[in-house]
């Protein structure tokens, strides 16, 4: 029976070796899921990062376009005072060459001259 008894022995051995080696090969597995999860993470976290500074450029660039506006209508109220004051025929003169909302206040400027010739009759 010691003969019996040796082969069970071996027996056990490789199959605890075997155990090990695929216990390896899972953890090692298990390794680099894990790893490969560290990174897509830490892409996920990059490309939050550059949306928010996405968004940030966005906000600048919206807030440039609301002080544009402001001076575009600025200069359009400061152009409606010249005339208003009767900047000259020289500056509407120009106006008329300028731009449509120059052009409309252009128009604007011949019916007060109209107005005012009338009121003189």
């Amino acid at each position: 029976m010691p003969s019996g008894s040796a082969p069970s022995r071996t027996a056990r051995h490789w199959s605890s070796e075997q155990s090990q080696t695929f216990t390896m090969a899972q953890f090692d597995r298990a390794g680099n899921l894990i790893d490969n999860a560290d990174l897509e993470i830490a892409r996920y976290h990059d490309i939050l990062r550059q949306l928010d500074e996405l968004d940030l450029d966005f906000d600048r660039i919206r807030h440039i376009k609301e002080i544009v506006v402001g001076y575009r209508s600025r200069v359009v109220e400061m152009e409606r005072e010249l005339e208003r004051s009767g900047g000259g025929s020289s500056s509407r003169h120009r106006d008329g060459h300028r731009s449509s909302s120059s052009r409309h206040g252009h128009s604007h400027s011949h019916r007060h001259g109209h107005e005012s010739s009338r009121r003189r009759h």
